[in-house]
C-alpha cells in the first residue's frame, strides 16, 4: 500500500462520474418510507437491531427535527420503530452502537440549529433513550461519523478543519488535508490523526487493532494501527469506486461495506433538487487484499445518493441516503 494511491482527486472529483465498479447482483428490495435522510445506519448484533439516524436535509424554515428508529432484522416483514429522545434541538448524522450489560448505548453526532456540534450518548431501552452525556470539542470541529470502541470510549472525525462554508467548499475543491480524528475517553477530547481530505466513515476492528476512515474526496479508506488510544500510526490505504462514505462490516465481520457516490455532478444535483436523481453504489472492500466488489448499485430512481449499506445475517442488506425519505431493505439470498 503506497501513499501516492491516495493523492485527493480535488477539482476533478467534481466533473463528474468517477471510476466504475464492477455490476451488482440483482437484488429484490423493499421501500420503506418515512425515515428522510436515512444518511447511516448502525446494526447491532445482540439485538439483531438495525438503527436509522434521520435528517431531513432539505431546505426549510424551520429545520424539522431529527428521528431514530429501531428496526427488528430478523423479521423480514417488521417496520421501523421511532425512539423517543429526550433532545428537543436534535439533528443526527452519523451513529455507532456499543452493546452494554442488556441494552445497547448509542452515540451520535448530534448537528443542533444555533448551537455547536456535539456527540450525544444515548442508552436505548425498548423504544425510549435516556441521555447519558453531551460533549463536544473545540472548534472548528465538524463532526462527521464516528466510532465506539468501548462503552465510554470513541473516535470521531471532523470532516473539516475550517469554519464556514466558503472555506469548507475551497479546501473541497482543492484537496486540502484538513480533516482530522479525535479520541475519546470518556473525560475529554485529543487530537489523533491529522491531514485527511475530508474525512468521512469510520470502523475499527478489535482483533487486528486498525481504524478504518473513509476519505470522501480523496476516494480512498486509509488504515491506522492503534498501538493505544491516542497512539496510532499509518499504514496505507485503498481506492474506492466512487467518493467514500459511511463504513460498515459486512454478515461475515470480514470485508467493509462502503457507501460509495459515483458522481459528484449528479450528487450536487440531487442535493439542490429532489427531482435530480443521483445513482447510488455500496462496494464491499477486502481489508487484506484491497478487492473490491459492488454489492449494490442504482440509478438513482429507486433510492438516490445511497451513503450506508448494513448487511444482516439474516440474507437482507438495508440501505440509506443522504437525502431521499426512504430505506431499502433488500434480499441478498
Amino acid at each position: 500500500m503506497k501513499r501516492a494511491w491516495l493523492r485527493s482527486l480535488g477539482l476533478s472529483a467534481f466533473l463528474g462520474s468517477l471510476a466504475p465498479a464492477a455490476a451488482a447482483p440483482s437484488l429484490e428490495c423493499r421501500s420503506v418510507t418515512g425515515m428522510p435522510g436515512a444518511e447511516d445506519l448502525a446494526w447491532s448484533p445482540a439485538s439483531r437491531t438495525v438503527y436509522v439516524s434521520s435528517q431531513d436535509r432539505r431546505p426549510k424554515v424551520p429545520t424539522p427535527r431529527g428521528a431514530l428508529f429501531a428496526w427488528d432484522a430478523e423479521r423480514p416483514l417488521s417496520e421501523p420503530r421511532a425512539i423517543q429522545v429526550p433532545i428537543e434541538n436534535f439533528h443526527p448524522h452519523g451513529i455507532s452502537v456499543w452493546r452494554m450489560n442488556g441494552y445497547d448505548r448509542l452515540f451520535v453526532v448530534n448537528h443542533p440549529v444555533d448551537a455547536p456540534a456535539r456527540i450525544e450518548v444515548l442508552d436505548v431501552k425498548g423504544d425510549r433513550a435516556q441521555l447519558v452525556r453531551s460533549v463536544t470539542a473545540p472548534a472548528p470541529f465538524s463532526p462527521n461519523d464516528l466510532i465506539a470502541v468501548g462503552p465510554d470510549e470513541f473516535y470521531v472525525g471532523s470532516d473539516h478543519g475550517v469554519e464556514g462554508l466558503p472555506r469548507q467548499l475551497w479546501d473541497d475543491l482543492t484537496g486540502r488535508r484538513r480533516g482530522y480524528i479525535l479520541h475519546h475517553d470518556g473525560h475529554d477530547f485529543a487530537r489523533v490523526v491529522d491531514g485527511i481530505v475530508y474525512p468521512n466513515g469510520l470502523l475499527y476492528d478489535a482483533r487486528t487493532r486498525r481504524l478504518y476512515v473513509a476519505s470522501t474526496m480523496g476516494q480512498a479508506v486509509h488504515v491506522y494501527h492503534r498501538a493505544a488510544p491516542r497512539q496510532l500510526s499509518y499504514l496505507g490505504g485503498f481506492r474506492v469506486p466512487g467518493l467514500a462514505d459511511n463504513l460498515e462490516w459486512d454478515a461475515a465481520g470480514e470485508r467493509i461495506l462502503v457507501g460509495a457516490h459515483p458522481s459528484t455532478a449528479r450528487f450536487l444535483a440531487h442535493a439542490a433538487s429532489a427531482s435530480s436523481r443521483a445513482p447510488s453504489r455500496v462496494v464491499s472492500l477486502d481489508p487484506v487484499s484491497g478487492h473490491v466488489e459492488s454489492r449494490f448499485e442504482d440509478d438513482g430512481r429507486a433510492i438516490s445518493a445511497v451513503s450506508v449499506g448494513v448487511e444482516t445475517p439474516y440474507g437482507e442488506l438495508f440501505v440509506g441516503g443522504v437525502f431521499d425519505p426512504r430505506v431499502l431493505r433488500c434480499r441478498t439470498r
